[in-house]
């Protein structure tokens, strides 16, 4: 008895995006016939094909996991030209793989020898068009003999069927690779200098919770020589040029050194607690910045001068306040005026002399400690009664 025995051919090639945000990693197409052909020499075009690929985005990473317009046209041309065959597919798309039956809805009833298949993908093409070889036909065998060297189902090793690479024997301890796909997930037990060098501009791009086409890219400037950047123990909001408000707010600073540079052209305009801290030649002042420029300032334990060798107290502090040049106040220093003068004063008790062209008021007491006044230091006796 003759057999029918259909040859299933697997083309396995790279498709690359030119012109189009979406890259097609791998593709392949597999025969799938509908019905036996009849006893002949010729061959017949199967009417459908399975196809599979594997979708990527611009980055790489596989596409979003999501139903995608997929639109198959068959061409006579490698480009250009006009399709004898076109058919539309909404296609769910799981970790950028893409699976389906070219034919199902549209048949394929003929096909040219040399027939170039095009993928479109959500309105983008996929360049350049695919060429269909011998996967459209079938070769006719004579006799089973030809099948003798077939292996059984069951006499296969489980990878062959399961494709997994858990299910392979004698795995080496390492994996050499230039490239993972994927999401990496599974990937444990991988040091930090078992990595190797990650170059180029942008080495590091992350992806946050949602997977979409928005990405973090770290972009990194040519090293002029080697660089370090150490990140501390401790949690926190990483600051930035775009988000350097968040060190504006008022708040308190702990003690220690600010060792930074100028952030931007600001100032603080509110209050400042620095606990047991220094500013050390920091600029603080307006947008023009001028060392030691402040609008007003509390001090809790007194004021350090020059480098600390002069220091004020509080209470000494408290004698200053309020002073009224030339005039005498309760419980403040004495500053004269642009005259030299002091006015409001009362009840002066001192020792020396006391030299004046002129006195207004009273000498109080006995006047037995008051010596050296002479008749002609004394002035002009006036009165009713000048001498008792």
């Amino acid at each position: 008895m003759r057999k029918h025995i259909y040859l299933m051919l697997i083309i396995l090639m790279p498709i690359f995006a030119q012109k189009s945000k979406w890259k097609l990693a791998e593709s392949k197409q597999i025969v799938v016939p509908e019905k036996s052909v009849s006893e002949t020499n010729s061959f017949s075009v199967p009417r459908r094909i399975s196809y599979q690929g594997f979708l990527t985005n611009e980055n790489g990473q596989p596409a979003n996991d999501m139903l995608y317009n997929v639109k198959f046209r068959l061409y006579r041309e490698l480009e250009g030209g006009n399709h004898f065959w076109e058919e539309s597919q909404m296609i769910f798309v799981k970790d950028g793989f893409l699976s389906a039956t070219i034919g199902s809805s549209n048949e394929i009833n003929e096909v040219p020898r040399t027939t170039y298949l095009e993928v479109e993908v959500g309105g983008s093409i996929l360049d350049p068009r695919q060429e269909m070889t011998s996967v459209f036909y079938s070769v006719i065998s004579d006799t089973s003999y030809f099948a003798k060297g077939y292996t059984k189902t069951e006499d296969l090793a489980p990878v062959a069927i399961s494709g997994k690479y858990s299910d392979l024997i004698n795995i080496p301890d390492t994996l050499s690779a230039e490239l993972f796909i994927g999401s990496a997930s599974g990937l444990t037990g991988i040091l930090a200098d078992s990595v190797g060098v990650l170059s180029g501009n942008s080495p590091l791009v992350f992806e946050g919770e949602i997977y979409d086409n928005n990405q973090i890219s770290l972009n990194i400037e040519e090293p002029s020589e080697d660089q370090e950047i150490v990140i501390p123990n401790v949690s926190g909001t990483i600051i930035t040029t775009g988000n350097d408000e968040l060190i504006d707010a008022v708040g308190v600073i702990n003690s220690g050194v600010w060792m930074g540079d100028e952030i931007e052209d600001s100032f603080i305009d509110n209050d400042l607690d620095i606990l047991g801290g220094v500013i050390d030649n920091t600029p603080i002042g307006d947008s023009i910045p001028s060392t030691g420029n402040f609008s007003s300032l509390t001090s809790q334990n007194g004021l350090f001068f020059d480098g600390g060798d002069n220091f004020l107290s509080n209470d000494e502090l408290l004698l200053l306040d309020s002073v009224l040049f030339g005039e005498a106040s309760e419980n403040k220093v004495l500053v004269t005026d642009s005259n030299n003068d002091i006015s409001g004063l009362r009840n002066i008790n001192a020792s020396g002399i006391i030299t004046a062209d002129s006195f207004a008021g009273m000498f109080m007491g006995d006047g037995s400690g008051i010596t050296g006044v002479s008749a002609s230091s004394v002035g002009d006796l006036i009165g009713n009664s000048p001498l008792f």
